[in-house]
């Protein structure tokens, strides 16, 4: 969750810009990307702009507006041409002093540019600041609506359509099992928890509700809304009212749907009144519910009936049962009516010899069975197919069955295939060695041909992944950056808190190593060994050799007070020697232990803290302050205009006590001034009529 805070340096830096009569303006965003920011932590209001390195983006505001006398908004857009960085610092500022006015912590937000096929995101940041006569104070005349886009209405007609979608579906109450079921025990009455709709709007009540019911004959209403804020997730409240009547209402601008879900009479009896199940749920309830009055069955209407198996029975109110019409049937059929035959029936038929007619109402001849049956004889006799005969099969979607009378189906192709492709053919090898037998497999194996190459003008900075690379051409190490040499060799890298790097010169043992840590590369660091050892230069020494009376000596002879400078004979140097004064000279001549001043001339660090004092400090704008550097005392001055009961004002200075405070009025209506919330870092301006007012503080 983000959080957002309005900083002390811009109350400070508002009331100066009331002192001068200057209007407020605020005319920069600040995007930044701060390691280790927890946006759910409250913002310190003294915090400052982050390091110049963390932050990724600035960009001027695009729009500004009023909200009402005591708001205005400020918004930036980051188009698409903006990118690539991410950030999760916002910083809403005064570009010409630099004020930092307004701070958001943010979840990490990532912004793209559309380049290369990739499609950049579009961003707008809108900051609302809130301050008595912020729209005064700024100047800001263009009303916010102007540019702003309200979806208020927009979602409130989403709300509002799956509310009547709902309606349709489980009309004005429909409940489930036993939710909002009202019981009761002893003298008590209480709700069952469960799910319903009323109004087409969900209720869920989570726990069984007792309800207190003081008067009798009543009934028991669910009240539903639907309602939250701008800026909260909307949901369903739902209250249990007991009343003799209650419809649906609107308060405060939100529409209340009731439903009345269990009436308790006279006697306390309760009468439940939920409708059950959605609407096609209530009307299959309400057929069920239809009660049929059995009655015999006649000619002229449908009712029971008694069955009877007679065959020679007249009576119109009894039914027949199977066995009866059996009966009657297999007399009808074994009697006989020349009827043509068909399909269907016997009857008398024409013969045919015809081998091709498709017509059921002929006979064929025992020509046209004899051209039918040497035709079958001279086709194939089915017989199951083995391994050794043709024949016909039975087609299996296993994958592991052994047997060899079945054939696969497309299936079990596709399944083997799909498991084939997913295994590694037994042509693939491993460093040369096939996979059809065991490897074994040795640093050899691990190293060889592993190595990559670094191409030609590359930056080593870049090589972060772990792994063995090496530079084969001299050239192409000129050609690269940030190499410790520009030869070729090999370089090796490896992960831990961050990256380390070693790159070993192909010609020689010579060896240099650095790190990558917190986004910063170190120097690279010469390794020295018996064949590279440390020049005198690179380790701050002399270097050996000379003219020294044994193997070692100085170039030329040289001498020190007469004396020669080769380690034969001690070097006395006296003060004379070196043109220096003695002791006793020296404290002749000058104050012992002073700043070679001669002696009477300047007062020693005692004699001055005695007769003077330490230099003050003061700033002596229209807004200052003086301090007395050997008391402490500060005293600040100031003066500002009041628009508005109850205005903020901050010292220049932060006081260490709470100081004393005086008031004038400078200019404009003289009413009643005065001050409250006097702190050590400022107070609020209490007065009756628009003026100037003027203040002292003093304190330390």
């Amino acid at each position: 969750m983000s959080q957002t805070v309005i900083t002390q340096a811009f109350e400070q830096w508002k009331a100066q810009q009331a002192v001068s009569n200057t209007a407020i303006e605020l005319d920069e965003f600040v995007f930044a990307n701060v390691p280790g920011l927890d946006p759910a932590t409250p913002i310190n209001r003294a915090e400052t702009l982050p390091p110049a390195a963390q932050i990724v983006y600035r960009q001027a505001i695009t729009r500004k507006g009023v909200v009402n006398e005591n708001a205005v908004v400020h918004s930036v857009v980051l188009g698409a041409d903006v990118g690539d960085f991410s950030f999760n610092w916002i910083g809403l500022i005064n570009k010409a002093s630099g004020t930092l006015a307004m701070i958001v912590h943010a979840p990490d937000q990532q912004k793209l540019k559309t380049a290369d096929g990739q499609q950049g995101n579009v961003l707008t940041r809108s900051f609302l600041m809130e301050y008595n006569g912020a729209q005064s104070e700024t100047r800001i005349t263009t009303p916010a609506e102007t540019w702003q886009i309200d979806f208020t209405a927009r979602l409130a007609g989403v709300d509002e359509r799956q509310r009547l979608e709902n309606l349709d579906v489980y009309g004005a109450g429909a409940f489930y099992g036993d939710g909002f079921l009202v019981t009761k025990a002893g003298t008590g009455y209480s709700v069952t928890k469960g799910v319903g709709y009323v109004g087409g709007l969900r209720a869920e009540l989570t726990e069984n509700k007792a309800i207190t019911v003081d008067a009798k004959p009543a009934k028991v209403f669910l009240d539903v809304c639907f309602t939250g804020s701008l800026v909260s997730a909307w949901q369903t409240q739902a209250t249990l009212t007991v009343a003799g009547a209650l419809t649906d209402y609107e308060k405060s601008g939100v529409k209340h749907y009731v439903f009345a879900v269990a009436s308790i009479d006279a006697a306390g009896n309760v009468t439940d009144l939920r409708p059950m199940g959605s609407l096609g749920d209530q009307a299959l309830n309400a057929r069920v519910d239809l009660k049929y009055t059995a009655q015999d069955a006649t000619t002229t209407q449908k009712g029971i009936v008694q069955l009877s198996s007679e065959t020679n029975s007249a009576a119109e109110t009894l039914a027949a049962t199977p066995k009866a019409v059996k009966a009657a049937y297999d007399l009808a059929a074994a009697k006989y009516t020349a009827v043509d035959a068909g399909t269907v029936q016997k009857g008398i038929v024409q013969l045919s010899s015809a081998t091709d007619s498709s017509a059921e109402t002929l006979a064929a001849t025992p020509k046209a069975v004899k051209a039918a049956y040497d035709l079958a004889a001279e086709k194939f006799t089915a017989v199951d197919a083995s391994t050794v005969q043709k024949g016909i099969v039975q087609l299996s979607s296993d994958v592991d069955n052994p047997s060899e009378l079945l054939a696969a189906t497309s299936k079990a192709v596709k399944a083997a295939n799909d498991n084939a492709n997913g295994r590694v053919p037994v042509e693939r090898t491993i460093n040369g060695s096939p996979l059809a037998n065991d490897i074994v497999i040795t640093t050899h194996d691990i190293f060889h041909g592993q190595a990559v190459e670094i191409r030609n003008a590359a930056d080593l900075n870049s090589f972060t992944t772990p792994g063995l690379y090496f530079q084969p051409d001299n050239s192409q190490a000129i050609n690269g950056t940030n190499y410790p040499e520009d030869l070729a060799g090999s370089l090796e890298v490896y992960r831990h808190a961050g990256i380390t790097q070693v790159y070993r010169i192909y010609n020689s043992s010579r060896c240099y190593m650095r790190t990558f840590f917190n986004s910063v590369w170190t120097g690279w660091a010469r390794a020295y060994d018996t064949l590279n050892k440390p020049t005198p230069a690179d380790i701050g020494a002399l270097p050996v050799g000379g003219t020294a009376v044994a193997a070692l000596k100085l170039a030329t002879t040289r001498y020190i007070n007469g004396a020669p400078f080769d380690g034969t004979g001690d070097v006395t140097l006296s003060a004379a020697a070196v043109g220096a004064y003695t002791k006793a000279e020296n404290h002749a001549l000058f104050q012992p232990l002073g700043s070679y001043t001669p002696a009477g001339q300047a007062y020693t660090k005692a004699e001055s803290d005695g007769r003077f004092q330490l230099m003050n400090s003061a700033y002596l704008g229209e807004v200052g302050w003086f301090r007395d550097t050997n008391t402490g005392m500060l005293i600040q001055y100031g003066k500002v205009a009041i628009s508005t009961d109850g205005q903020g004002v901050a010292f220049p200075l932060t006081f260490s006590i709470v100081p004393s405070l005086s008031l004038t009025v400078n200019s404009g209506s003289y009413g009643d001034v005065g001050a409250t919330s006097l702190s050590a870092t400022g107070f609020v301006v209490k007065a009756t009529e628009r003026n100037i007012v003027g203040y002292i503080a003093i304190g330390r």
